[in-house]
């Protein structure tokens, strides 16, 4: 399936409907596509089994400063744009890993995050897979299907904006990763790195992917352009459950991840949405009404998708739910999908 640019924007505004907040800014993914007149969308039931799939993302900080400001800071950047660092990962895990990579999938669905791979797929000329790894957006290494699967997160490519080139192997424990990657973060002044990793035969990755995700968030977008809010939650087997508007926000930066709140002023009261990254849970009253692992989300009344820590005092706002994918309602993925894994 070819998708042209206006279908790619659609796509993105779906995969923010569904990032509960988190995902990357959505504007900044839709000026990262700009350029993209045409990319190729594959079905996991027409991708050759033995093809190798990879997915790529960055790895940051919400206080990370601009590359204007560390290009003053430090002489030896060697990037000119954000959009330079998940090529560069790729070129090093492709450079390191034996087989020829076929074909990209996103690690999740979010305005920026899914746009880092279509931008990846149109640099390297390659198919997108339709589907992801999460089916929202997530704050963990953790929250991927390929951890449910038992997948090393290794070999990994990593390139930072020094133009280092790192890769990564025999590291099996996703936390250990993780915090290998925010301490590199560290080392780049809060910068982003780019990461590229999971290279893997379709027929061993399909199992832990999220089925065409893509395409739902196409008609998802479709309707929010439109401000149709009410079927884009139905579409999706959602439900909205407050309407109001913001009145307070809160956020701080702990350990590399944005932990905050923000208050919404409604008819039937004060919703609290409750935030590590991406929404975890929702209280009305001091009573939780929606928690994760189910997804929860907020629009304006244009249907936009709203990242946390930008809501606007005075602008009407729906928030809803969705059910979670089945992968994260039980066993191993319930128990990093909960709130007593994220520490509410």
């Amino acid at each position: 399936m070819k998708l042209n640019n206006k279908q790619l924007k659609q796509i993105l505004i779906g995969a923010a409907f569904f990032s509960t907040g988190g995902g990357g800014p959505l504007d900044a993914g839709l000026e990262l596509i700009q350029g993209i007149s045409e990319l190729e969308l594959v079905d996991l039931n027409d991708a050759p089994g033995s093809s190798i799939c990879a997915t790529a993302y960055l790895v940051g900080s919400i206080k990370a400063p601009s590359l204007v400001e560390l290009k003053k800071r430090h002489k030896n950047v060697a990037v000119e744009q954000e959009s330079d660092l998940v090529p560069g990962a790729f070129d090093v895990l492709q450079k390191n890993f034996p087989k020829e990579i076929e074909l990209i999938v996103p690690v999740e669905l979010g305005g920026h995050n899914t746009a880092v791979s279509f931008y990846l797929a149109d640099m390297a000329n390659l198919p997108v897979l339709n589907a992801d790894l999460t089916g929202r957006s997530a704050p963990e290494m953790y929250q991927t299907g390929y951890y449910i699967g038992g997948i090393p997160p290794t070999p990994a490519g990593v390139f930072t904006l020094f133009g280092e080139n790192l890769f990564i192997e025999h590291v099996d424990d996703y936390e250990r990763l993780d915090d290998i990657f925010r301490e590199l973060v560290n080392l780049c002044d809060s910068y982003d790195i780019g990461v590229a990793n999971f290279p893997l035969p379709v027929t061993e990755a399909a199992p832990y992917m999220i089925r065409n995700t893509l395409t739902l968030c196409m008609k998802i977008g479709a309707l929010l352009e439109q401000a149709k809010i009410e079927e884009a939650v139905q579409l999706a087997g959602g439900e909205i459950i407050f309407k109001g508007m913001p009145v307070e926000e809160k956020y701080e930066v702990k350990q590399g991840f944005t932990f905050g709140y923000v208050d919404i002023k409604g008819k039937e009261g004060i919703l609290r949405l409750e935030y590590k990254n991406e929404i975890m849970v929702a209280k009305r009253d001091d009573k939780i009404i929606a928690a994760v692992p189910d997804l929860i989300g907020v629009v304006n009344e244009k249907g936009i998708p709203i990242l946390n820590t930008k809501y606007k005092r005075g602008e009407q706002v729906v928030v809803f739910t969705v059910p979670s994918p089945e992968l994260w309602r039980t066993g191993k993925g319930l128990e990093v999908f909960s709130l007593e894994h994220f520490g509410f």
